[in-house]
């Protein structure tokens, strides 16, 4: 068989043992090494003066990322009104512990609990405020803190990623 077959049908033999788009080089210790988890490129250094980290993309080193994340959480918190201000004061809280008082398991609005009761922690506006609801006991509900997180989620846009958005876009 001339050197070109053998060639080619090796290549095609170790092309199907790995998945499509997908290149293994050979290390030292004759281990394979798929070209997916190698980095696209090497770190940079950190653009903090006199920082000696090294950045993986985004131009900053992990240690300065972690600040910069909690900076501008501060800032997104300082411009948010406090709870008090959005009408989550001790009034509020006089509501929400008589409601969980009367209502001391998750209504499971996902049916995430199966037959199990689990006790609620947290009590939610099935209308929210911002939308005209109000702290009627019918549009109040008690929710587990997972049921709370997942519900907010949805109506929110993921936490309230929208506003922190907007939020953030006013300091530029």
């Amino acid at each position: 068989m001339p050197a070109a077959n053998l060639l080619s049908s090796f290549s095609t033999r170790v092309k199907a043992m790995i998945s499509p788009g997908e290149r293994f080089y050979r290390n030292a210790d004759h281990s394979r090494e798929s070209e997916l988890d190698m980095p696209n490129r090497p770190p940079g250094t950190c653009r903090i003066p006199g920082c000696p980290g090294l950045s993986h993309g985004g131009g900053l080193c992990d240690e300065h990322k972690a600040q910069r994340r909690v900076q501008l959480q501060r800032q997104v918190d300082a411009k948010r009104p406090t709870p008090a201000q959005r009408g989550y004061g001790p009034a509020w809280k006089k509501t929400r512990d008589d409601h969980l008082e009367k209502h001391p398991y998750c209504v499971d609005p996902y049916q995430v609990h199966g037959a199990s009761q689990v006790l609620a922690t947290d009590v939610d506006h099935v209308t929210p405020r911002k939308e005209g609801g109000t702290d009627d006991e019918n549009n109040l509900q008690s929710l587990c803190h997972a049921c709370h997180s997942r519900k907010t989620a949805r109506e929110d846009g993921r936490w309230g990623q929208r506003h922190r958005r907007i939020w953030s876009n006013d300091d530029r």
